[in-house]
């Protein structure tokens, strides 16, 4: 996800839009975060694929002290 110090940049028109609607919260989302949102909360997209990720276990190579 974007850090708070991304800047979004939207028209005028936009910001002014937004700025006349009064009772209501409106957030101005571009294309990259709404496919950050999409992605996170998995609305619109589908798996296609996983993966499995495994790592070597270092006591199955432990030697014993004796």
């Amino acid at each position: 996800m974007r850090n708070n110090q991304d800047v979004i940049e939207f028209t005028k028109d936009a910001r002014e839009f937004i700025d006349k609607i009064e009772g209501k919260k409106i957030v101005l989302v571009d294309g990259d975060m709404l496919t950050e949102l999409m992605l996170a909360y998995n609305i619109g997209v589908s798996t296609s694929s996983t993966y499995e990720l495994k790592e070597v276990s270092n006591d199955f190579f432990d030697e014993d002290d004796g």
